[in-house]
């Protein structure tokens, strides 16, 4: 079965609507950060794999790894070479 991030970040909605009226405001929050986070990243993941053939690890090298594309896509410093192409991370 395949899982829709997007139902993550539909979740992580909800409850930031909902965190002030259920008594528990940090740990909706909380919650709410880490599950728009996961739905990015997974998203993003499946994007880069599925449609560019860009290979990232399914491990917990993932966040390193998104760390070093967005510097080298957007903030690279002098002389990091662009990303382009079909690349594995």
């Amino acid at each position: 079965m395949t899982f829709s991030w997007v139902d993550y970040l539909i979740v992580a909605r909800h409850l930031a609507e909902h965190s002030t009226t259920s008594g528990y405001a940090e740990g909706c929050l909380r919650s709410v950060i880490s599950r728009a986070y996961y739905a990015a990243l997974n998203t993003t993941r499946n994007l880069l794999r599925d449609q560019w053939g860009i290979e990232v690890p399914e491990t917990v090298e993932i966040h390193q790894c998104f760390v070093n594309l967005w510097l080298r896509l957007s903030f690279g410093p002098p002389g990091c070479e662009p990303l382009v192409g079909t690349h594995a991370l």
